[in-house]
């Protein structure tokens, strides 16, 4: 009457995969359209790049941000963000956005889905420390959940035809293979 279960298994996996592939490009698409306003940009990437840098860690790390009881930037990050993120403005500027358009491209594609995430929720991390608000809680709690959630947030998009690929060369568990001749390196397939 329902179907089996065996089909309303599968029909969950794929209604699931649906809904993460989507909360997936949302959270890239955020990572990618804020790449790409800073490339070329003055501030970002131009002539004064790092300027828009040092303007907001200037300001996480003021003491508007960093005092009274209940401080928004912890002492700890402030001191990190002074003596090593300021004095390295430029180049931050410029991997900054190089993370974002990577991370954006990935989460969207659905390439190295995991990792893409983890890159992004340690990035909106940072974002969190230096007083960010805005979407940032809401992208990281996604990105997360997908980074935890395992194969089916990547179901839908490269991952899905890179991961068996892969599953095949490296064999169960990417163990090696030690041959009677004592060559080491082959990957063992499964049986």
């Amino acid at each position: 009457m329902f179907g089996s279960v065996r089909s309303r298994s599968a029909a969950r996996v794929w209604l699931g995969s649906i809904l993460w592939a989507l909360a997936r490009i949302w959270v890239g698409w955020q990572f990618l359209d804020a790449g790409l306003a800073k490339i070329g940009a003055p501030a970002w990437t131009g002539a004064r790049a790092g300027a828009q840098i040092r303007q907001l860690l200037g300001t996480a790390s003021s003491a508007k941000m960093t005092g009274g009881p209940h401080a928004t930037v912890l002492g700890p990050y402030a001191w990190a963000i002074r003596h090593l993120f300021l004095p390295e403005a430029a180049p931050l500027a410029y991997m900054v956005t190089a993370a974002e358009v990577g991370i954006g491209a990935a989460l969207i594609l659905g390439l190295c889905t995991r990792a893409a995430a983890a890159g992004g929720a340690c990035l909106n991390l940072l974002y969190l420390l230096a007083g960010s608000v805005g979407v940032n809680p809401l992208m990281l709690s996604i990105e997360l959940a997908i980074a935890l959630v395992g194969t089916t947030a990547g179901l839908i998009g490269v991952d899905a035809f890179l991961q068996p690929a892969l599953r095949r060369r490296s064999g169960p568990r990417g163990q090696l293979d030690r041959t009677r001749n004592g060559t080491e390196g082959r990957l063992r397939r499964a049986s």
